[in-house]
């Protein structure tokens, strides 16, 4: 079977034509959760009888196919999309090689916050040379488009993994976990923590004979921690996903590396 790149994106990232994902694996088969229209009450007579709401109409990323991202990307074609980034497969135009180009969505673009947020992914992700971390090669801005380039995966994450197979055996668990723990500790000894440990997160692909290969992703959370190794409490709403986030994190307490191995 053909696997073509799995849908990233800096949150949760929607694949072409699937659902978004909530967190956990789903154990609710899809299709079978009620629809928001279902869950909405009909005022009249007050009896909390379902009634449909109108449907609206899905957001579509821009088609950006054909253009050229600051003289050295040509989008191809689109992988996926999410609240905040899609992802692209592109081509450098010198060297041909295939990339995967995230690009910031326009309604983000103009916010300095989640713009400088969105770069440091690339740039913390950029300084983690590991065999289990995605590559990141490039970023910037062209023409008020904020990017950053990766190298392209084939594969799926481990959620998708996950869904389609169902609770997997320990010693695939094991040594899966271990190329996660492998890239985790090659994080923490530079000071970056990830933030965002989860199936969706974790990369598979095949490479030199091992369908299992791992290659963590998404460091648009992570933190680069002080000399002490303790990172002081947050402010605002907790970034990450709440059934993956040690309590200190929920909580905005102190926190240090431990709340990757908590996650993982």
């Amino acid at each position: 079977m053909s696997i073509r790149p799995q849908r990233r994106d800096l949150e949760a990232t929607v694949p072409v034509g699937a659902d978004a994902p909530t967190g956990r694996p789903a154990l609710v088969v899809a299709g079978s959760e009620p629809s928001t229209g279902e869950l909405a009450l009909a005022e009249e007579e007050g009896e909390g009888v379902p009634a449909p709401l109108p449907e609206r109409k899905p957001w579509m990323p821009p088609d950006f196919s054909g253009r050229v991202l600051g003289g050295r990307y040509r989008i191809l074609e689109l992988l996926g999309f999410g609240g905040m980034a899609t992802v692209y497969e592109a081509e450098h135009v010198k060297i041909k090689k295939r990339v995967a180009v995230k690009i910031l969505n326009p309604d983000y673009a103009d916010d300095q916050e989640i713009a400088h947020r969105f770069l440091q992914e690339a740039q913390t992700a950029s300084q983690l040379r590991h065999e289990h971390i995605i590559d990141i090669t490039d970023y910037g801005e062209a023409d008020g488009t904020v990017f950053f380039v990766m190298e392209l995966l084939e594969g799926e994450d481990l959620s998708t993994t996950l869904l389609e197979n169902g609770p997997l055996h320990a010693p695939r668990v094991i040594a899966m976990a271990e190329q996660i723990c492998d890239a985790l500790a090659a994080a923490h000894a530079i000071g970056v923590i990830h933030r965002d440990i989860k199936p969706a997160n974790c990369f598979r692909l095949t490479r030199a004979g091992n369908s299992d290969f791992i290659k963590v992703l998404d460091f648009g959370i992570a933190k680069v921690v002080t000399n002490d190794r303790t990172t002081q409490r947050t402010t605002g709403s907790p970034l990450g996903t709440p059934g993956y986030m040690a309590l200190e994190l929920l909580k905005g307490e102190n926190y240090d590396h431990r709340v990757d191995i908590y996650a993982l």
